[in-house]
């Protein structure tokens, strides 16, 4: 005998699934929709005696919306060999509770077990549904579990997986298929549980709070990401961009939505575009002046100062503008001579006066006028 009775006390079902809550093994949650075999990979995190329920945590990108829909779910447990099926009592988040199973049946813990070693139960009661749940077990058991070998096989990536039937009249494959591999789309659960091994964007929408996707790609112009939930974004929606590769950024960038569709038929996300918004107002940006004049001021009549430096704003043939050092350094009326013009020695110094100050908050500005030659 290579599997154990079916257990229907209560007690022994209680102390079977105090073992499955302490296993860090995931449970391979799994049922039939409409002609498609649906499989999930989850981990139990909590068994309630009291409310007879069950909590299991599922990968951050399941598909819930098929959930929705499924009233029961069967259950084997690969490490402890378990197999049971449970009513779906309530989805939240990444969570389902399940009801606590009726019977559950339990398989030998024989080192070497082999799936074709398997027979009927010496004694307890059978019914067709235990004998197809343990049928579509030995599929899977079959398929993966093979003798030991010398050289270490390839680990087999775990998580949800789908095999679709377009069709009613392969309803019956879809189900023979069990846990086989065969045409089964596999997507690995350690990749989607941890999301700091994946590129990142962080994202808002209607002042609600940023949510994390998966980055595809970033240009200049704009960018794409995948998103799990149907119609979560239409095409105009306004969004702001908090962080991209999970470096924050230090003004938010605003975009609008520009496509929003699924790559494939079966592909488990939505694709979206977004791009950049350039029209928003944009500080003033302040004309620094690198160019130099050099003035010597009018002391007295016939008597100059010494040649100071200042930074040129602006100039011609007939005047020029000049930044003050000090704030009253010069007032209107006041005659200087232009000694050095682009940061260049004059030949010919050229004489001026202060015709206007304009006084600003962030710099006194003057304008000088050039003087001919009999002034």
């Amino acid at each position: 005998m290579r599997f154990q009775n079916k257990v229907n006390d209560t007690v022994e079902i209680d102390q079977i699934l105090d073992l499955q809550v302490g296993s860090s093994e995931s449970s391979h949650l799994w049922c039939h929709v409409d002609g498609r075999l649906i499989i999930y990979d989850a981990l139990l995190v909590g068994w309630n005696k009291e409310k007879r329920t069950l909590r299991f945590q599922l990968a951050k990108n399941v598909n819930k919306l098929t959930l929705g829909s499924i009233t029961d779910l069967n259950i084997f447990h690969e490490d402890l060999l378990l197999i049971y099926k449970s009513p779906v009592e309530s989805l939240s988040d990444d969570f389902l509770t399940l009801k606590a199973p009726e019977s559950i049946l339990k398989l030998a813990e024989a080192e070497g077990f082999l799936p074709e070693l398997m027979a009927a139960p010496s004694d307890g009661p059978m019914d067709k549904g235990d004998m197809e749940l343990i049928s579509q077990v030995l599929e899977v058991l079959g398929d993966t579990i093979k003798p030991k070998q010398t050289e270490p096989a390839k680990d087999s990536p775990k998580g949800p997986a789908y095999v679709f039937a377009k069709k009613p009249e392969i309803k019956e494959t879809a189900q023979s298929l069990g846990f086989s591999n065969r045409g089964v789309v596999e997507e690995p659960l350690s990749e989607t549980i941890d999301p700091t091994k994946k590129k990142r964007v962080s994202i808002s929408k209607s002042g609600s709070e940023p949510s994390t996707y998966l980055l595809i790609e970033v240009e200049t112009h704009g960018l794409s990401f995948h998103s799990t939930v149907r119609g979560e974004y239409k095409v105009g929606d306004a969004i702001v961009v908090h962080s991209i590769l999970d470096n924050k950024l230090t003004a938010p960038l605003t975009a609008k939505i520009t496509a929003f569709n699924k790559p494939s038929e079966y592909a488990k996300h939505f694709h979206v575009e977004a791009k950049f918004d350039l029209s928003y107002t944009k500080p003033p940006v302040k004309k620094v002046p690198t160019e130099k004049v050099g003035l010597k001021r009018e002391l007295a009549k016939e008597k100059y100062s010494h040649e100071t430096i200042y930074l040129l704003v602006e100039a011609d043939t007939q005047k020029l503008q000049f930044i003050e050092k000090r704030k009253g350094e010069y007032n209107i009326g006041d005659r200087v001579i232009i000694s050095t013009l682009y940061s260049n020695p004059l030949k010919k110094p050229i004489n001026a006066q202060v015709q206007k100050i304009d006084d600003s908050s962030d710099a006194r500005i003057c304008f000088l006028e050039f003087l001919k030659d009999n002034q």
